[in-house]
């Protein structure tokens, strides 16, 4: 830091304050941190207290803005100090248990309240919704409950198909939203001052940056393309049931994106939902709408390669020129490097060295870096057994059978025959046909 002025809201200069061995890790949809030390006695009292906001600046303008979640103090025979970590908004996120408004029967009546059980792709008014979309209504929300956090540039994203949750961090959520778009990078802006902001681009639409590697800046570098994870093909298969003629049919609808017929092609079926409800007084059973797109999104992740590896850059001082949010091209190597458009993934910034590594490569939201759990996101995916409940309150409905002689009937919703229902429980004798009056049987389901 030989030429910037690094500093602590509140405490000032580093260099006068005597904090050292600063660390700053900014990651794809998982903590930023910082931790620096600050020598003296460990028994000490804190610069800094368990729970304190900590904005740091270089020069006067942001750069880092958390929660300060860790005070280790450290003693050897040759040093003594205390340690300090500090997190941002990724921190409430993980924290914070995402909820939605479900309209509920409380107090005898029906009314909105919150509650930890959610549909993921679906919004407030029961309208489909994008997963990204998603993603911008879980960050409101945490931003309503108090997280210090803005919204940025989140992409339209594609639908998916619907998921129930329930008990889900609001951190945990957006990784389950993101899933369906897996080229997807969230990352957090500390440079405009005030609450940081969260953006979530997809892999098209993120920016490119180039470094030379023949520049004595490039200290060090690892990469390898993964060509492993290249699929020739995905196709998904959606069940769901029909009514015809009074029963009820599976059925699939599909959605290609490459050659699906190639022995790596990937194969997933997915489960739409279904419900029972009510037109012109008879009974509709209605299904959840295919989500369309969603193979050419995956295909578009895993139908091109990606380049994984790391490279280190040493600067007079960090220039945070690089992070989350920015593709990675290098020149001066392998033809194929100079336009590979790696996803930086995680970047670690040494501010008293002036030590930068760039770490990129596929998606780390799935866990392990392969398709394995992209395949366990849709066969784990939990089906919402009533959609329409979220918004209506109503979780069944009890239909009002009519039975007549000879084997005739019609099915009707009882919300809407109230009248006829009492004709028929008043003319109905148990299980039979009233023969004095020749009224249909009466059964309710």
């Amino acid at each position: 830091m030989a030429n910037s002025t690094w500093a602590i809201t509140g405490l000032g200069e580093l260099s006068t304050v005597g904090i050292e061995n600063m660390l700053r890790v900014r990651s794809n949809m998982a903590d930023d941190e910082v931790t620096f030390d600050a020598p003296g006695d460990m028994d000490g009292a804190a610069l800094i207290a368990y729970g304190e906001t900590v904005a740091i600046t270089k020069d006067g303008a942001p750069w880092f803005v958390g929660r300060c979640v860790s005070i280790p103090r450290i003693g050897t025979f040759t040093e003594e100090k205390i340690s300090y970590r500090v997190l941002g908004p990724w921190h409430h996120l993980n924290n914070c248990t995402y909820q939605q408004s479900w309209q509920l029967h409380l107090d005898g009546a029906v009314t909105s309240a919150f509650k930890s059980r959610a549909i993921l792709g679906q919004d407030v008014n029961g309208n489909t919704i994008t997963n990204l979309a998603e993603v911008r209504d879980i960050v409101e929300f945490a931003k309503s409950k108090g997280a210090p956090i803005s919204v940025g540039s989140i992409d339209t994203g594609i639908n998916m198909p619907y998921e129930e949750v329930r008990d889900l961090m609001c951190a945990q959520a957006i990784i389950r939203c993101a899933r369906w778009t897996p080229d997807a990078v969230g990352w957090m802006d500390y440079s405009e001052g005030g609450d940081p902001s969260f953006s979530c681009r997809r892999r098209s639409n993120l920016t490119a940056v180039t470094i030379a590697i023949s520049d004595a800046q490039a200290a060090a570098i690892n990469i390898r393309r993964r060509d492993d994870l290249l699929v020739p093909g995905i196709k998904i298969i959606y069940e769901t049931n029909i009514e015809a003629d009074g029963l009820y049919y599976q059925t699939i609808e599909t959605d290609s994106a490459g050659t699906t017929t190639d022995l790596f092609a990937k194969i997933f079926t997915v489960e739409l939902t279904g419900s029972m409800t009510s037109q012109n007084n008879l009974p509709t059973w209605e299904v959840e709408t295919a989500p369309v797109g969603l193979a050419a999104a995956i295909y578009a992740t895993y139908g091109t390669p990606y380049y994984q590896g790391s490279i280190t850059i040493e600067e007079d001082e960090v220039s945070g020129s690089w992070g989350p949010g920015n593709l990675l091209n290098i020149s001066g190597g392998a033809s194929e490097w100079a336009d590979m458009s790696a996803v930086i993934q995680r970047v670690s910034e040494q501010v008293d060295s002036g030590t930068t590594t760039i770490e990129f490569g596929p998606p780390t939201q799935l866990g392990p870096d392969d398709l394995l759990s992209l395949m366990r996101t849709f066969s784990m995916r939990n089906v919402p057994s009533n959609e329409k409940s979220r918004t209506t309150g109503v979780t069944s409905h009890r239909w009002l059978k009519l039975q007549f002689p000879g084997g005739n009937g019609v099915t009707l919703d009882p919300q809407d025959v109230t009248f006829a229902e009492q004709i028929f429980k008043a003319h109905a004798v148990g299980s039979n046909i009233d023969t004095t009056f020749g009224w249909p049987r009466y059964v309710v389901d």
